[in-house]
């Protein structure tokens, strides 16, 4: 069926000559004086429109870094949103928000410094142009991929909940049409909403996502529909009229902030160029253009027409704001540009929060790894008022997949958090709470399902402190690794997904001091902490006398678990019982020495305890669950032969599972497993080079 926006040749909301607009009273009883904000929402999109045009020519001039992405059309909504904050409230904007940036504070010389890549900006020069936010300010920095940013916006109202602070602070989320199609946009709204945040989600709907017009991108005659589904309240405007713009996010902000739960605004308008200044929008018929009105002209008219400003007045203010772009692009003209040798490359803070690692509380004997996990998670939790454990199924009586979290929620009541079947929004809440001074423990059930939380995990929490140098602590725990009649969508190693990619640690730990040790050190961190445990060392492995008051060994240090002079075997996880297994029948059947070495941390690698171990043995065999390709024991392996060529007397050798997706039947599983045999073939073929 074609869009009616492609056959009626009608404004769609028909801008009347309207009475004055009456003044506004917030949820707090204040009366707002519309008259004062009318000239304030026509100031932000004078503001917004004499920047992107200023923008528009130095994109055209080849000076600016990247692309540029206009908000022409949309400034009413944009500003509009934020002209309705109040001091304390959280704004996500997206990428044609620039009238939203700017009515909540920005400089001008912010905008210009990122779109030309000043090392003065927010971002100096490590990202930029619509990516820039001000997390002091409230405004949190965006990425590109779309919905993702409502979830981290739920997230820091979470964080301020759990403080047991007042809920007068609402977040407001912009989003378009096209992103309402996405998963995380889905994700984040249904747990916005079962959570009962104070959430504005502002969404413009100006027809097109990028070239993909409404009826190919939704079958509901209108996205503010859609809010009956996820039980919240639904509000509609027209995004070309400032008035109803400005009315219409007043009371659904107010509404939110006066406790009415989640509320998603609609507006539609128009896009009057492409999705960035690349695209000449072509596919934009004439007609639609012809029918909808610019928001700009409709205030400037407007406000003429009932007295609030004159021509004069209008002209005087115009060419204000005019000598303000120009005298902010001057300034940052001169300002210098990013530059490789001021950089100090961190991608993580490396800091920890103070606090006590070593409680002098004791354990049961035998403790087992899953109550190791457990123990950590409770003694944090009564250390650290900031944690907190979202996941499904972690709350109640239930406890979890696996029983880590049982009894945790009755201890610790509105900290143990059960979600919605959401990894993604999972993720995204675990980093806006992290960037609103919580923690958050994000249990996954099964490792193999973070694939759908990989754009939070790896695009928004492994960059925040890159781009913004501010930490993000975050500990995400995935139950990993095969067991009999897993299959293959529920026992994969997840470490080289995650090591890949800079800014996050992922750690394994392999013993039951560890499991506790590691998670406590990792509770305390202020950067994002991948943390694999192992599903089938949940009850097998028990240690007689584990202590948890006992020292704990740095989080990114390797530890030599059986010393040797023959062949250095490195391994972690469950794999480092096969290891210990093979270095004992090695051992025992051929007298050889086999240094066994737990990684323990596999980003950041320690590679100069295995070097030291290399130098003094001459070999090396990585043993490992995971796939063979580009797994951790093949850059292992590429590492050592870099960093220790003249000490090897061998090529350094891995021995991984077979590369087949998991099996689910047990024989076929134990087939493609390394084992203590296979393990030990491994060593002797290396010691017999």
């Amino acid at each position: 069926m074609p869009s009616p926006h492609h056959t009626a040749p009608l404004h769609l909301f028909p801008i009347p000559s309207r009475d004055p607009p009456q003044d506004l009273v917030n949820s707090t009883g204040t009366t707002i004086p519309i008259a004062s904000q009318r000239l304030a929402l026509l100031r932000a999109m004078e503001l917004s429109r004499a920047v992107e045009e200023r923008l528009r020519s130095l994109y055209r001039q080849g000076s600016v870094v990247g692309g540029v992405y206009l908000g022409i059309g949309q400034e009413a909504l944009s500003a509009a949103a934020t002209l309705a904050r109040q001091p304390g409230d959280i704004y996500a904007p997206l990428i044609r928000d620039s009238a939203g940036r700017l009515a909540a504070g920005e400089a001008i010389e912010d905008v210009f410094r990122c779109y030309l890549g000043r090392r003065t900006g927010h971002m100096r020069g490590r990202d930029g142009n619509v990516h820039r936010g001000d997390l002091e300010a409230g405004v949190l920095p965006m990425v590109s991929h779309l919905g993702a940013m409502l979830a981290v916006v739920s997230g820091g109202l979470l964080a301020r909940r759990l403080r047991g602070e007042p809920e007068t602070a609402v977040g407001i989320a912009s989003l378009g049409d096209g992103g309402m199609a996405t998963g995380a946009a889905h994700e984040a709204l249904n747990a916005a909403a079962v959570l009962r945040l104070p959430l504005v989600l502002v969404v413009a709907n100006n027809g097109w996502s990028y070239s993909t017009p409404n009826e190919q991108s939704f079958a509901c005659a209108d996205l503010v529909d859609r809010a009956a589904g996820y039980g919240v309240a639904g509000h509609r405007c027209d995004g070309t009229d400032p008035d109803d713009c400005l009315q219409t996010l007043e009371r659904a902000i107010s509404a939110a902030r006066a406790g009415g739960g989640v509320q998603l605004v609609v507006a539609k308008l128009l896009r009057c160029s492409g999705h960035g200044e690349h695209d000449d929008a072509r596919y934009i018929p004439e007609a639609m253009r012809a029918a909808y009105a610019d928001p700009v002209e409709v205030a400037r008219q407007r406000l003429c027409d009932e007295g609030l400003i004159d021509s004069a007045g209008l002209t005087a203010l115009q060419a204000e704001l005019g000598a303000a772009v120009d005298a902010a692009l001057a300034v940052v003209e001169a300002e210098p540009e990013a530059d490789p040798a001021q950089e100090d490359w961190a991608v993580r803070s490396g800091r920890s929060a103070p606090g006590p690692t070593r409680p002098t509380l004791s354990a049961p004997a035998p403790t087992s790894y899953g109550k190791a996990i457990s123990l950590a998670l409770a003694h944090s939790l009564a250390e650290q008022p900031e944690l907190f454990i979202y996941g499904q199924d972690v709350g109640g009586d239930f406890g979890g997949a696996f029983k880590i979290t049982k009894g945790l929620a009755e201890a610790f009541p509105g900290r143990v958090i059960n979600a919605p079947i959401s990894e993604d929004a999972i993720a995204g809440i675990g980093i806006g709470a992290g960037l609103h001074g919580a923690h958050a423990v994000l249990e996954y059930q099964f490792a193999d399902f973070s694939t759908i939380a990989f754009n939070q995990l790896v695009n928004q929490a492994g960059t925040t402190f890159w781009r913004t140098g501010r930490t993000c602590p975050l500990t995400v725990r995935l139950p990993c690794g095969g067991t009999p009649g897993a299959g293959p969508f529920h026992s994969q190693m997840p470490e080289a997904w995650f090591s890949h990619h800079p800014g996050l640690m992922v750690v394994a730990p392999g013993t039951v001091a560890d499991a506790y040790g590691m998670l406590r050190q990792a509770l305390r961190r202020l950067d994002p902490v991948i943390y694999c445990e192992h599903k089938l060392l949940y009850e097998r492995l028990r240690d007689e006398t584990f202590d948890p008051a006992a020292e704990q060994i740095p989080l990114e240090r390797a530890v030599i678990r059986r010393p040797g002079r023959d062949c250095t075997l490195v391994a972690w996880s469950a794999m480092l019982h096969d290891a210990l297994a093979a270095a004992g029948l090695l051992a025992e059947r051929e007298g050889l020495e086999v240094e066994v070495l737990d990684l323990r941390c596999l980003r950041p690698l320690d590679l100069d305890a295995v070097v030291a171990s290399v130098s003094r043995t001459g070999r090396l065999v990585v043993a490992s669950e995971d796939f063979p390709f580009s797994g951790i024991a093949a850059e292992l392996c590429a590492q050592v032969a870099e960093a220790a060529f003249t000490w090897l007397d061998a090529p350094p050798r891995r021995i991984s599972a077979a590369d087949v997706p998991v099996p689910y039947h047990p024989a076929l599983w134990a087939a493609t497993r390394p084992g203590p045999q296979s393990i030990a073939a491994a060593v002797r073929q290396t010691v017999s080079f």
